[in-house]
């Protein structure tokens, strides 16, 4: 089932980066666990340097792909996969970089494998980072945050708490957004001073899983789906209380229909 495994904040993706690389830093340029081939200490600290720096890029990659909406184990073990194929391309880095100041190609098997095993290692770590942050607090502050029944939007100098459930859609106007309501006239609408990606923004940051942006112009409630109609390149769908009809971009449309059977809507 499609879903959003993990909501991370761009500075918890910061944090988390940093502390990765911080501590493969200090395992292998400090601690030096590989030093088997008897490296001088200027190779051990640029590999702890290059190594620290491969994990902070896999480990914000990562974070920034598992907060897709529709992530699922195929999409995680591609992304196993993407990690061994950067640390590589950094192995090789490494390898050349030592070749060329040294001018000799003097344990070049071993130094090869020295940091393929590195490699090894350090998506583990990865890997092992990421799920042990699933369900913990960061440095005093919960990953998974609980889903936000209500919108508290800024709009001028007016601040709306808007209740979740009675949102029908929101419609981008330029730079405002309207937002309609399910408990008022289809013709009436919240207007306000952000724009759609401002809000969709807002959504995200907050796990409200409801509101789903299907369109360029257009946040809708799944919850207030009536019908969808058209085919998988041009097709739009109805909601609860309102005649409109809400076009779906040919990206969105397979998750909205998917979305559609799952509740039950379909009979």
């Amino acid at each position: 089932m499609n879903k959003k495994i993990i909501g991370f904040s761009g500075y918890d993706k910061l944090k988390i980066s940093l502390l990765s690389s911080i501590v493969i830093f200090f395992i292998i340029g400090t601690i030096q666990p590989f030093d088997i081939y008897n490296y001088s200490s200027f190779q051990i600290i640029y590999a702890g340097i290059c190594c620290g720096v491969l994990s902070g890029i896999i480990t914000y990659t990562s974070l920034s792909l598992m907060t897709f909406r529709n992530w699922t184990v195929k999409n995680e073990l591609l992304l196993i996969l993407c990690s061994y194929l950067i640390g590589i391309g950094f192995v090789l880095v490494f390898y050349f970089t030592f070749v060329y100041i040294h001018k000799t190609l003097e344990h070049d098997i071993e130094l090869l494998l020295y940091n393929f095993y590195v490699v090894f290692c350090l998506t583990l770590w990865t890997y092992i980072i990421l799920r042990s942050f699933q369900g913990w607090s960061f440095l005093g502050k919960k990953v998974f945050r609980k889903t936000q029944s209500t919108l508290k939007i800024r709009s001028n100098n007016t601040y709306n708490n808007i209740a979740v459930n009675s949102i029908l859609f929101i419609e981008a106007y330029g730079n405002y957004s309207k937002i309609y309501l399910t408990d008022v006239n289809e013709k009436e609408y919240i207007l306000l001073n952000c724009s759609l990606l401002s809000i969709e923004n807002l959504i995200l940051e907050g796990r409200v899983h409801n509101l789903v942006r299907i369109h360029k112009g257009y946040i809708i409630n799944t919850q207030k789906i009536k019908s969808i109609q058209g085919n998988i390149k041009t097709s739009h769908l109805t909601l609860f209380n309102t005649n409109q009809a809400i076009p779906i971009s040919r990206k969105k449309t397979p998750y909205i229909r998917e979305l559609f059977y799952k509740q039950g809507s379909l009979k």
